[in-house]
């Protein structure tokens, strides 16, 4: 059984500047868990899938067809526990995700410069260190 802490990060985002700056981020903010990077829902459908561990966080943008992805992973016992962080590029964008009632365990609005996602991703490792996932029969 793999220890919680070492459980890989899935990113779905097609934007590779995106990617950098966040495996950077991770990098300056000392996250070791292994960072999974797939550039479409489809392509992190798969990964999911086909992957023999399922990953502590997905961190999924909301423009690689976020709805489908949410519905599918939300719909499968094995990963329907894994918290979803939404990456928008807008406000506007986390209206719509609210407004539709999308099941995610948060939504977050990517910063226009590096130390602002430095910051957001500092955020999420202090909350996700902090919280504990319903364990599984």
């Amino acid at each position: 059984m793999s220890n919680a802490n070492n459980l890989p990060v899935l990113l779905v985002e097609s934007n590779e500047i995106e990617v950098l700056t966040m495996q950077r981020a991770m990098q300056e903010n000392s996250i070791a868990n292994p960072l999974i990077v797939c550039n479409s829902g489809d392509q992190g459908l798969k990964q999911l899938n086909n992957s023999y561990q399922t990953p502590k966080l997905i961190l999924l943008d909301i423009k690689a067809d976020a709805f489908r992805f949410l519905n599918k992973v939300k719909q499968d016992p094995k990963l329907r526990r894994v918290p979803i962080i939404l990456l928008t590029s807008s406000v506007a964008d986390q209206a719509i995700c609210i407004k539709q009632n999308i099941n995610a365990a948060g939504y977050m609005v990517k910063p226009n410069l590096y130390n602002g996602y430095k910051q957001m991703v500092s955020a999420i490792r202090t909350y996700w260190s902090l919280n504990q996932l319903p364990q599984t029969a």
